[in-house]
């Protein structure tokens, strides 16, 4: 766990990669952002395969926008957790990140279908009560896995999956799923 990133102030990094078997938790005293810049490397971005980085405590990871000639990438291949209250945001200009591993949502994850693209694959797993899904591009065998609702619907739930699992043992009421669910 690396506690109190910054006391003062947010950051700006030109990248930042997490690599190896880390399982990595950024927390901190009072809530700060974290935003990667468009920095020199191909990829702003990155948890490897096998590498986990969990957005603890007072933590939020936004990717700054990039140019027409270079975008700022992200490409999470091991695992992301975005805990309760907490912001992933994928959704300025010239921004991609792409999904091959897993986005674990007790938080916000703000993009566009646009700026966020799950491969075949991947896992989606919305684990909150309401919020919305983010808008995404879908690849055919990505996943998007619905769990912790209770009394009500997550927003964003008519775009094209690939896969969508309902898993949701608590919840009340009737659902109805739309045409593109």
């Amino acid at each position: 766990t690396i506690s109190n990133i910054n006391s003062g102030n947010n950051i700006t990094l030109g990248g930042l990669i997490v690599q190896g078997n880390s399982t990595i938790t950024l927390t901190n005293s009072s809530s700060r952002t974290i935003t990667i810049a468009n920095g020199a490397g191909a990829v702003d971005f990155s948890i490897n395969a096998g590498a986990a980085l969990t957005m603890g405590t007072n933590v939020n990871i936004t990717l700054a926008a990039g140019t027409a000639s270079n975008n700022t990438i992200a490409n999470i291949n091991g695992s992301l957790l975005v805990t309760n209250g907490r912001t992933y945001n994928t959704n300025n200009g010239n921004v991609l990140t792409t999904v091959s591993g897993v986005i674990q949502n007790a938080g916000n994850v703000t993009s566009n279908a646009a700026r966020l693209l799950f491969n075949n694959g991947s896992m989606y797993v919305h684990n909150r009560a309401g919020g919305n899904i983010p808008l995404s591009t879908w690849s055919a065998n990505s996943t998007c896995k619905v769990t912790g609702l209770t009394n009500g619907d997550a927003g964003n739930d008519q775009q094209a999956f690939g896969n969508l699992v309902y898993d949701c043992p608590n919840m009340t009421g009737n659902r109805i799923l739309g045409g593109n669910g």
